[in-house]
């Protein structure tokens, strides 16, 4: 039986992109956040917008989203991203 056409399922040899993107998700998941590990994710050169635009935010480079994260923690602390079975 194959998988549901809404369920992702990870290919045995993912991409770095993927590898890269399932990393952020398991440590954005993990309590507490290391905000060191976090940021590890990006380049250098990030920039890290919030949207809608019409909110207003301007776009944070690397330092001022390391900072913004740490201000958001106590907000996420009881998040969790869990696999929908």
């Amino acid at each position: 039986m194959s998988p549901s056409p809404d369920v992702f399922v990870v290919p045995p040899s993912p991409s770095p992109n993927l590898r890269s993107a399932l990393n952020y998700v398991e440590l954005m998941s993990s309590t507490p956040w290391s905000i060191e590990k976090i940021m590890a994710c990006f380049s250098d050169d990030l920039e890290h917008y919030i949207l809608p635009k019409t909110l207003g935010s301007p776009p944070m480079n690397r330092t001022q989203y390391a900072k913004f994260l740490k201000a958001q923690r106590p907000i996420f602390s009881r998040f969790k991203v869990r696999e929908r079975l």
